[in-house]
């Protein structure tokens, strides 16, 4: 027994949904392809973070090194 009689489904309906199948994993390669750029994108902006968060770090360290454990706000 076919399954399309057996779950009561036209071979339209079935031609349709095979068809929507296929074009949407059709797109989904093609946005596969254009996600390779993206992620050549992620990695440099997530290096740009890396350097401006190593930048920030260094300059908290420097702060509290010019206040020898007083803050600035305390100092007046």
């Amino acid at each position: 027994m076919r399954l399309p009689r057996k779950y009561g489904v036209s071979l339209h309906d079935l031609t349709k949904w095979r068809n929507k199948v296929l074009s949407g994993a059709e797109s989904a390669l093609k946005t596969k392809e254009s996600d390779e750029t993206t992620d050549a994108e992620k990695k440099a902006l997530l290096s740009k973070i890396g350097e401006i968060t190593m930048s920030n770090e260094l300059l908290l360290e420097k702060i509290k090194k010019l206040e020898n454990g007083v803050p600035f706000h305390l100092r007046r």
